[in-house]
């Protein structure tokens, strides 16, 4: 046993003493809730209640056929176990009775009873099983019984013979050709171990056994089936002696003789058991014995062979493995080889934690249940603690297992918790925990046995103990000179087990935490204790002299137990008159007082208002100690200042008080815990603190001293935004010119938050020198980062957002587009802060909300939005065609138009350069002549005055022509939507001079009904036929033959009544017949030419299809022979 830390702080003190009157003297005890049984030496057992204010009541009283030895009662079964003993000159007879229905026995004299002997359903007479009055079962014991114990949630009863137990469950049985029903115990279980068992404890599926020499903890694992399975994750942490072992290499070995007559059987086998290493996995996995090698090794099929888990696979083949060092294959650079290193890693000693589980023999076991017939499932026996006693530990005494679970179960009727499997019970799924306590009479161990087993505690006692038992959180040990109370970790244990303890919201001290001696109080003969909800029950006793005639002097005490609030005062009044002195006790203490108030809101229907009052002081006092300088393990500060629900403001107020109580002047005085708390709290992704602006302030003033290097980003980004901004401004520029003076450059966050403070001071001058001060790159990051600089609240853009939309909007719009594309920030959403107040209609004078647009459909990974963007750009392009701005009103404009032609913007017809408003490529191209005439530069040149524009002039250029060209873009792209074209073509109805009016029409109809424009263009714009049919027709004979058509009919009239364009026409006729030998074969050709027309005009052409035509077909002949030559190659 390792060495024990004891530490011994007397602050436990019990409410008051009370002496129990009993009619005899007692010789068994034992206490549940709020009820005390007590067997006297007369063969009678009393029963009393506790009842509020100190008092106690006797309710029941019957008699036992003989002396009792240990007394028991279970609250599920609802029955008092007694082991009886008589005695006779020859020998001892021994005798364990169930006693039912013992709340209607009053007196022990008068009360009527049945006896019956247990699992006898032949023996049944009517009288036997009546339910109004006492029955006694009687459970035949034909060995010497050493002791009996119970599981208060199962229900079940244990007797202990020697090396032999044997556990029975309580049942409901119905009587033959009856409706009537009755109670029996009946065994289901007979576990014989390897030695004799002196004391026994267990619970749910556990079951703790103790001799002077060894001690032995087993787990009862039932399967739902027939079906040979074991617990992967027990067996896993709790290998058994009595499953044999083989080492991987002789399994490799025998798997090589045999591996040809049984590999299938071999495969299975291995991924059976090849599972249970706890250190193996895929890369690492021994071979499978085969069925043939085992027969060779001698083992039979009764044996479970298990893969040694200690198995290491050595590999020393040479390899190479390339590597990408600093991302040199991205830059381009050779990658590096590296041979890999051949490194064995061992398992040492101290890490085989369970080797003592290694001497364990399993309890041999029968299965009793269905009364030998065969049953559902089977039983698997796995040991999960074995101790054997030495020199340092003397032999073993007490064992007591003690279970934690979230939720306690109120009884149920018999028939609802009767269960195939007896060891488990109705709230088995709610056991957080199970610890064990082993103990012999001067040092013991808390263990804990849930998921792997550890020991959490040491106890080192200062007298020879007689008696034992923990309630989770108090251990109470009585000696020859009273009654000592420890602190106890059972409770502890099970909440690491069960909450997920991640030192940032969540923390509980350490369930290893050192034991403390809290309090010793004196008694004269203390022979037994029980303890029950709120109170501990102790016999004292003093034997009289050496004459047998002389009565024993002896007195029952009912101690009652301090309330969890009062036990949590004394600690901290204890511990707070040592603080000075010695912190470590006072930190200990208040971790006890922690732990004592957190354990007992375990599996509480109801919150209590003052248990929770309680832990949330001691979350706060803890997270105080944390805070200060001089405080180990800090980050503790964090957890326990959550977990309080104390407000910053509190605890901000907290450490402005040490610090002028302990008069420390410099920035050190505020402890690094403190210091995590605030780094943490101030940038909790949740919603701002609700405080006053005073108290702003101090928290704002603390940060400049706890945190210095984040003042900016407090004043920014943080919770904390009620502060008075002269203040702030002061802290900052302070901070500022500290790093001034170290020559240290101002970063772009304190830049930002420079200018916010200004703004706030409605100061815009110094806000605006602050933020052109940042690169634009930077502040777009900065943005991004923390969108809550940009609006309020989501309601309307920030005072920043502002300042940057007059001095840099393409910041503003670059982060507002960039939060889209993270989901922050929908478009609706950017579209209404950028428009502010304005109404709707207005929409289209706002020049930040078109380029927001455009800069959307620029790429195509928006594509889910590009329908909605795209509607409300064209129309705000349509809008500001119709309500056209001259060039000297948008000054800030630059001389040059951006030719979109990415995500939803296509590239524009050529043609579209000549129809109206446009007057050419090279118009377009021209410097703008509004711009030119109204340049002062031009006007000193030529030393005139700028001459006046008129608004009906027209300018071609493509500054003028802006959002047209832009609109024009959409039209022709192949992703514009039929909801895009139809939105434009309602706006053109409304617009009948519209500028460009004719090339948006044509575009809109272009995808839909092409053949209507066909006219419009042949009479409007023949210059631009050829080069029109060719960019939309494409190959459709259909189509081409309408334009024809068109073409045709009007070189007619052309013939008829010559003008300008005659000539135009003729070469455009001629164009696209050129045109169309080279897209269509010779048979549609053929077809769309017209039915009046010379011969030799056409011939020339035809003739040129059909050499083309021969020309292709000639061409995908020899493609094809080719593919046809390179597939047999």
């Amino acid at each position: 046993m390792r060495g024990v830390n004891m530490k011994v702080y007397k602050c436990h003190n019990f409410r008051s003493q009370n002496v129990i009157q009993v009619d005899n003297e007692p010789v068994s005890l034992f206490a549940y809730k709020d009820k005390l049984f007590v067997a006297t030496q007369n063969c009678c057992v009393f029963v009393f209640k506790f009842l509020a204010n100190q008092n106690h009541q006797r309710t029941n009283a019957f008699a036992t056929e003989a002396r009792v030895q240990q007394l028991l009662f279970n609250d599920t079964g609802n029955y008092v176990a007694t082991l009886e003993v008589k005695s006779s000159r020859r020998q001892t007879f021994y005798a364990v009775k169930v006693y039912l229905n013992w709340q209607l026995a009053t007196d022990s004299n008068s009360t009527r009873s049945c006896v019956r002997l247990a699992n006898h359903d032949h023996s049944l007479k009517p009288n036997s099983i009546s339910k109004d009055q006492l029955q006694v079962i009687d459970i035949p014991c034909i060995k010497e019984v050493t002791c009996i114990s119970t599981c208060q949630k199962t229900g079940n009863l244990v007797i202990v013979q020697r090396e032999k137990t044997t556990f029975y469950q309580v049942v409901e049985k119905s009587v033959s050709n009856s409706e009537k029903t009755y109670v029996d115990v009946v065994p289901f279980l007979e576990l014989d171990w390897s030695f004799e068992v002196k004391s026994i404890s267990f619970c749910e599926n556990y079951v703790a056994v103790a001799s002077e020499e060894e001690a032995q903890v087993v787990r009862l694992l039932y399967t739902e089936s027939n079906k040979q399975t074991e617990d992967v994750d027990i067996l896993k942490h709790f290998p058994s002696r009595t499953r044999r072992r083989v080492s991987s290499v002789l399994s490799e070995l025998s798997i090589c003789s045999d591996k040809h007559q049984n590999l299938d059987s071999a495969l299975s086998r291995g991924s059976r058991y090849g599972a249970f290493g706890s250190s193996r996995n895929s890369m690492n996995a021994s071979p499978a014995l085969s069925s043939s090698s085992l027969n060779k090794l001698g083992f039979d099929a009764f044996n479970k062979i298990d893969d040694d888990e200690n198995f290491v696979t050595w590999n020393f083949d040479e390899s190479e493995q390339k590597e990408d060092f600093d991302g040199g294959l991205f830059l381009g650079r050779r990658g590096v080889r590296k041979k890999q290193s051949k490194t064995a890693v061992l398992k040492s000693l101290h890490e085989l934690t369970q080797r003592d589980i290694l001497l364990a023999d399993n309890p041999k076991h029968n299965d009793l249940r269905g009364g030998g017939h065969s049953t559902a499932g089977e039983l698997t026996i796995v040991t999960v603690l074995y101790k054997r006693s030495s020199s340092s530990t003397d032999s073993w005494k007490f064992i007591q297992l003690h279970p934690t679970y979230l939720l306690e179960g109120e009884r149920l009727v018999m028939r609802d918790w009767y269960r195939e499997i007896p060891a488990q019970s109705s709230v088995f799924s709610s056991l957080v925990g199970v610890s064990c306590l082993l103990s012999s009479a001067r040092v013991g161990t808390m263990y804990n046995l849930w998921n792997k087993t550890s020991d959490i505690s040491h106890y080192k006692y200062t007298l020879e103990v007689h008696q034992l038992i923990t309630d989770g959180n108090l251990l109470y040990v009585m000696n020859e000179k009273g009654l000592e109370i420890y602190s106890s970790r059972c409770n502890a244990a099970a909440i690491h087990n069960s909450e997920d303890l991640n030192g940032i919201t969540k923390a509980y001290p350490s369930a290893s935490l050192d034991i403390c001696l809290l309090g010793a109080h004196p008694f004269i003969g203390a022979t037994q204790i029980t303890l029950a909800d709120d109170s501990v029950v102790l016999l004292s006793k003093v034997e009289g002299s050496n004459n047998k005639n002389e009565e024993s002097i002896w007195s029952l005490y009912a101690l009652e137990k301090c309330s969890v609030s009062e036990l949590f005062k004394d600690m901290l009044n204890y511990g707070s008159k040592h603080e000075k002195s010695s912190s470590t006790a006072y930190v200990h203490l208040l971790q006890e007082g922690h732990m004592i108030v957190r354990n007992a809101l375990i599996g509480q229907k109801r919150t209590d208002d003052h248990l929770l009052e309680l832990y949330r002081e001691s979350c706060g006092l803890l997270g105080e100690h944390y805070s200060l300088p001089d405080a180990e393990d800090h980050k503790l500060c964090l957890p326990y200042y959550l977990m309080s629900g104390l407000s910053i403001t509190e605890i901000v107020k907290q450490a402005v008080n040490y610090k002028q109580q302990s008069k420390k002047t410099t920035p050190y005085c505020y402890g690094i815990g403190f210091s995590y708390y605030l780094n943490y709290v101030l940038f909790q992704d949740e919603e701002p603190f609700v405080l006053l602006e005073a108290d702003g302030d101090q928290i704002l003033e603390v940060c400049a001293e706890v945190i210095p290097d984040r003042i900016s980003e407090v004043i920014l980004f943080s919770r904390l935004q009620t502060y008075n901004p002269e203040t702030a401004l002061k802290l900052l520029q302070s901070q500022m010119q500290h790093k001034s003076s170290i020559d240290e450059k101002h970063t772009p966050v304190s830049m930002v938050a420079l200018a916010s403070l200004h703004l706030k001071l409605c100061d815009p001058e110094p806000a605006h020198v602050a933020l052109t001060s940042i690169p634009q790159r930077e502040l777009t990051k900065i943005c991004i980062q923390h969108h809550q600089l940009l609006h309020q609240d989501f309601a309307e853009l920030s005072p920043l957002s502002q300042l940057m939309r007059c001095h840099c909007p393409q910041v503003l719009i670059t982060s507002l587009v960039a939060l889209h594309d993270t989901g922050m920030i929908s478009l609706d959403l950017a579209i209404q802060l950028l428009q502010g107040a304005h109404e709707d209609d207005a929409k289209f004078k706002n020049n930040h909300v078109k380029e927001y647009l455009e800069k959307i459909l620029e790429d195509n990974q928006r594509k889910y939005v590009f329908e909605e963007a795209a509607v409300l750009l064209s129309e705000i392009y349509m809008k500001r065609i119709i309500h056209v701005a001259h060039p000297t009103d948008r000054q800030r404009l630059n001389g040059q138009v951006q030719n979109k032609t990415t995500g939803y913007f296509g590239q524009r017809y050529s043609w579209l350069d000549e129809l109206p408003p446009f007057k050419g490529l090279y118009a377009l191209k021209q410097p703008c002549l509004y711009l030119r005439q109204s340049s002062p530069t031009t006007v000193r040149k030529n030393n005139t005055t700028a001459p006046a524009v008129s608004k009906q002039e027209s300018c071609p250029c493509a500054l003028c022509h802006e959002d047209l060209l832009k609109l024009q873009s959409m039209l022709c792209s192949p992703s514009c939507s039929g909801a895009v074209m139809d939105k434009v073509l309602d706006l053109l109805k409304t617009s009948p001079s519209l500028q460009g009016r004719d090339a948006i029409w044509v575009l809109c109809k272009i995808r839909s009904e092409v053949t209507e424009t066909f006219k419009v263009m042949v009479e409007r714009y023949p210059t631009v036929l050829l080069s029109f049919s060719t960019s939309v027709l494409e190959a459709d004979p259909g189509l081409w033959s309408n334009f024809l058509n068109e073409v045709v009919q009007m070189n007619k009239l052309q013939a008829e009544n010559p003008d300008e364009n005659a000539e135009i026409y003729f070469k455009s006729f001629q164009g696209i017949l050129k045109h169309l030998t080279d897209v269509l074969t010779v048979k549609d050709f053929l077809q769309i030419l017209p039915e009046e027309g010379n011969m030799l005009f056409f011939l020339p052409y035809i003739t040129e299809c059909q050499e083309k035509d021969k020309s292709k077909k000639l061409l995908n002949t020899v493609v094809r022979k080719g593919e046809h030559l390179q597939r047999f190659v």
